[in-house]
């Protein structure tokens, strides 16, 4: 159960995000995001009932849990990924807070996307439109509404999903200057942006699990924000999970600057599919295999075995995540981005 306070939803500015989290949840139905089960209010609080998740947050994964993931299980986790994306965007909803955090692990394995108080219903894009509903040079052709579909299975059952994915749905906009400071694309810190940011968030989350760090961190946050608009990307010569060539190779793609050039900007998960670090691997059946095996104990005076949410000094991680929102506006707060809300 999520509870939001009234009063501090009020005092912060936050009403608007319980009801855009409440909104998507209501409306999104797939087995790699949280399920919203129901939503009530009482003269303190305003709650939304979701799916238990006992093998908790991702972040745990990442910065406790040894030995560490391999680059197969790494590959697993990103497609559950590219499919709740997929499905976000059919849905014309930008995510634009992709983090270990926001990622918890179901009971099966599997994980489920969380959190979603700063995602957006994007307005369709007013400056390019679609004369035609495929485009010459495009390897694959969009019809004006083309259908997608593809199966999930879990430890006892089969659910199929079908969705439509249109054209224009690829050109939806915001402006909103938010998120998180260590995966914000180059274009929500220079507005606006597409659906494309939630690909960059992808590959500086994948740079993350290989590594254990975030390619652009720095010392503060405007040194984080020079470091995002430069883009010069480095990798470690011994990251601490063997990496793949291919694997390097998306990586890069996903974190083009521009945002025309990135991989995902122009066809979306069609084109992250086709990448060649995927090769050999059959979507429609995708994933068979939980990427994450979880050794759960029994109930014991009604309580489930919580020993996948650790006390904050288990985590090794020597600094605290930090959600980069100011506390009244939401909105990041820093002489850089200040500066970038003026202009807007």
């Amino acid at each position: 159960m999520k509870t939001f306070n009234h009063e501090e939803m009020v005092r912060r500015n936050k009403v608007a995000r319980y009801f855009t989290e409440r909104e998507i949840l209501a409306t999104a139905h797939h087995p790699f995001i949280v399920t919203c089960h129901g939503s009530f209010t009482d003269e303190r609080n305003m709650y939304l009932i979701m799916d238990f998740c006992q093998g908790g947050e991702f972040f745990y994964y990442i910065h406790s849990v040894k030995p560490r993931f391999d680059e197969a299980i790494i590959k697993t986790i990103v497609c559950e990924l590219v499919l709740a994306f997929e499905y976000l965007h059919s849905l014309g909803v930008i995510y634009r807070d992709l983090k270990p955090e926001n990622i918890l692990i179901h009971e099966s394995g599997h994980i489920r996307l969380a959190d979603f108080d700063l995602s957006k219903h994007a307005t369709p894009d007013a400056v390019r439109t679609h004369a035609s509903p495929a485009t010459p040079q495009s390897p694959v052709r969009l019809s004006e509404k083309s259908r997608i579909n593809f199966s999930w299975r879990d430890k006892s059952f089969v659910s199929k999903h079908e969705y439509d994915m249109t054209s224009s749905t690829l050109d939806m906009r915001a402006e909103s200057f938010v998120g998180t400071e260590e995966y914000i694309a180059p274009e929500v810190i220079l507005g606006p942006y597409t659906m494309a940011v939630d690909w960059w968030t992808l590959g500086v989350f994948i740079y993350e699990m290989f590594t254990g760090y975030t390619p652009f961190r720095g010392s503060n946050y405007d040194e984080t924000f020079t470091n995002i608009l430069k883009g010069e990307l480095k990798f470690p010569a011994k990251p601490r999970t063997k990496m793949s060539g291919a694997a390097k190779s998306f990586i890069v793609l996903l974190l083009k600057t521009d945002p025309q050039e990135r991989l995902g900007a122009r066809f979306d998960a069609s084109e992250i599919k086709r990448n060649r670090w995927f090769k050999g691997y059959q979507w429609s059946l995708l994933p068979t295999e939980p990427p994450i095996k979880l050794k759960l104990g029994p109930m014991r005076g009604g309580i489930p075995d919580l020993s996948y949410f650790p006390r904050p000094e288990k985590i090794d991680d020597e600094e605290e995540p930090v959600e980069q929102a100011d506390p009244a506006i939401g909105q990041l707060n820093t002489p850089m981005a200040t500066a970038k809300l003026q202009e807007l």
